[in-house]
């Protein structure tokens, strides 16, 4: 048995999610069929990808990993530059918006999880200059959050400084979304730590699409070694109806030092998952670098 890391991204949109679910198009489920569909000679054993974080139907991700354990029928290596280009293929050939952009024999020692040590996300958001307008281009779409509608003018700098109350160790309890049965028998460790939360302009996708000037564009970004169900879009609501006025950083305090989903204010809306983008998984350099085996793929088998 060897052991293969894999880089990726992938639009979300039209996927379930990362994990495996059956009968339901998901990011895992796809891989796992593209593995085993595509890679010659077949693997002797059943690909099962190991993911190193779960994203939710729709969110997408612009860097991720996973590693697959795969057995050669020659006890050979498989060639990875070879698995990247079938994958790919097979990707693009079904339509699925999913890319291997890179791909390590690595030890059995490392685990794309539970290796890594920072996770990044960005979520996006658009406020319309002027009040009440409702076209939004059409290469945002299901890209970044919107706020349409009479929603009162938004403060960019009080939302920055309500950002600096997530930050170091927190119990995120009420931020948290309730667990799918599937993991409800694993104890959640609430405790989590944010080593950044920031707010900066941004950019549109399109800069030459003209519904794009009608918008004001805005990047929360926030890193820390790993997330609760749900945090980040919670916490990024949260800061959003700060900066429409509708709550005060007292009331941010409040749901953070008296932890609990019970206490989650009402007046907050959970954001959709479309604006939301897994950034990077990092992992020790000097680790990861121990832990690659090959990168001359010309010593390794091609079958």
């Amino acid at each position: 048995m060897k052991r293969y890391l894999l880089y990726m991204n992938y639009i979300g949109t039209h996927f379930s999610g990362m994990q495996r679910q059956e009968s339901i198009r998901t990011i895992q489920g796809t891989i796992e069929e593209a593995l085993a569909d595509s890679i010659k000679p077949r693997s002797l054993s059943e690909p099962i990808l190991q993911v190193s974080s779960r994203t939710d139907s729709g969110v997408h991700a612009l860097s991720t990993t996973a590693h697959i354990d795969l057995i050669h029928p020659k006890n050979e290596s498989y060639n990875t530059q070879y698995m990247k280009h079938r994958l790919n293929k097979t990707f693009a050939k079904n339509g699925h918006a999913i890319r291997i952009t890179s791909c390590y024999q690595v030890s059995t020692d490392f685990h794309a999880r539970h290796s890594a040590k920072s996770r990044s996300y960005l979520y996006r958001l658009m406020v319309p200059k002027k009040e009440c307008y409702q076209d939004i281009p059409v290469s945002e779409l299901y890209r970044c959050f919107a706020l349409l509608g009479n929603t009162g003018p938004f403060d960019a700098e009080r939302v920055k400084r309500g950002t600096q109350l997530f930050l170091g160790p927190k119990d995120f309890q009420t931020f948290a979304g309730k667990i799918k049965n599937k993991y409800q028998n694993k104890k959640v460790v609430y405790v989590r730590q944010l080593d950044y939360f920031t707010v900066e302009k941004g950019q549109p996708l399109m800069i030459d699409d003209p519904l794009s000037t009608q918008f004001d564009y805005w990047d929360f970004r926030c890193g820390g070694r790993a997330f609760l169900y749900n945090q980040v879009r919670r916490m990024v609501g949260t800061l959003i109806t700060l900066g429409l006025g509708k709550i005060t950083e007292r009331d941010i305090r409040c749901m953070l030092q008296v932890p609990s989903r019970h206490n989650w204010d009402s007046r907050v809306q959970v954001l959709p998952p479309y604006a939301l983008y897994l950034c990077e998984v990092g992992y020790d350099p000097l680790d990861l670098k121990k832990n690659i085996i090959c990168e001359d793929q010309s010593s390794v088998a091609v079958n």
